[in-house]
């Protein structure tokens, strides 16, 4: 149980040094068709540190910069979240165990979404990252943190725009998350940490970029909170493992976790995580041609199998087609000029 009480002791202490303080006066905020500016309570220099709202579609007002620590948590009405592109940071556990959300969409750039700040929203179903998720110049801590999304047990897919950057995804950022089956990571990430995608049994097939690093344990393993070991997910060893993710009734149960492939770079961290670990993988392509049933680390070699006998392929239907082009421009030959 050692991560679970970990983040206990967390929660505990940022709660009891909390409270919700009074709106902040001479602000002017433009709210969404589905939520009032008076739903939020609100603080210094736009930033949001309570909500009295009914739930449903919230939409952050354009002009919040920042969410504080436990703004929402425990709030189960919240179904949908948007977050405007001018908010730049979610606090500790803003939205920790809000039960009811089922969708979150960050319409820019980030800077920092805080540690556990999702936990436990058990009905979250789908992500939408929009933009970067990096630091200012002025601050070292840019990216996912450290438990943010763990325990949202029926989040299933996880989006990120093609060309967005993230600084980092630390540790166990999507953990216990039991139904994840997508992750479509941009093309620069810095650093996966680890336990990150740990004790996903569903999440078969994981495309890395190709100078992102990988920290041990980060993908392909399970945890097991009685023994409190790391077990390779091979479809067929099982752990005992609590990813309903509920600190007022613990449900550990077994759980088998199907194992991953990587879709990697040649030459890249990623590949040698697998190498090292075990780990089936593939080669990205440009054409984005892989393997559908990859053995354990054969990685680029079918790939080449497969391209070497397309190329031959090739080279029989240029040499078949020279002739046929050979022949065909010979009779234009015979042609007078001005009939062609």
């Amino acid at each position: 149980m050692r991560l679970k009480k970990i983040a206990a002791v967390f929660i505990t202490a940022i709660a009891l040094g909390s409270g919700i303080t009074a709106g902040f006066p001479g602000i002017s905020l433009i709210a969404g068709a589905e939520t009032s500016e008076a739903d939020f309570i609100i603080e210094g220099s736009f930033r949001i540190t309570g909500y009295n709202g009914d739930g449903g579609d919230v939409v952050i007002p354009d002009g919040v910069i920042e969410i504080s620590d436990n703004a929402f948590s425990h709030n189960k009405n919240i179904t949908s979240l948007t977050i405007p592109a001018g908010c730049k940071r979610i606090g500790f556990s803003a939205f920790y165990y809000c039960t009811g959300l089922k969708s979150v969409t960050f319409e820019g750039d980030m800077e920092h979404i805080g540690m556990m700040s999702f936990l436990g929203c058990s009905s979250l179903e789908k992500i939408i990252f929009k933009g970067n998720i990096i630091a200012s110049e002025n601050d070292m801590g840019g990216g996912i943190d450290c438990n943010a999304f763990m325990g949202c047990r029926n989040l299933k897919t996880v989006e990120f725009a093609e060309t967005s950057r993230i600084d980092a995804i630390e540790r166990a950022a999507f953990m216990d998350c039991a139904s994840l089956t997508e992750v479509k990571l941009p093309n620069d990430v810095g650093r996966i940490s680890e336990y990150v995608f740990m004790n996903c049994p569903e999440l078969t097939r994981l495309e890395i970029p190709s100078m992102t690093e990988l920290d041990q344990f980060a993908a392909g393993y399970m945890y097991d909170e009685e023994t409190e070991k790391e077990v390779l997910a091979d479809g067929t060893a099982s752990v005992r493992a609590d990813i309903s993710f509920v600190y007022e009734e613990s449900n550990v149960a077994a759980v088998v976790q199907k194992p991953i492939t990587l879709i990697v770079t040649e030459g890249s961290p990623a590949e040698e995580y697998a190498r090292s670990n075990s780990i089936a993988y593939e080669y990205i392509s440009e054409s984005d041609i892989s393997e559908e049933n990859p053995s354990m680390g054969t990685g680029f070699p079918a790939y080449a199998a497969y391209a070497a006998s397309v190329s031959a392929a090739i080279i029989l239907l240029t040499f078949y087609a020279h002739r046929k082009t050979r022949k065909f421009s010979d009779s234009f030959k015979l042609l007078p000029k001005n009939s062609i």
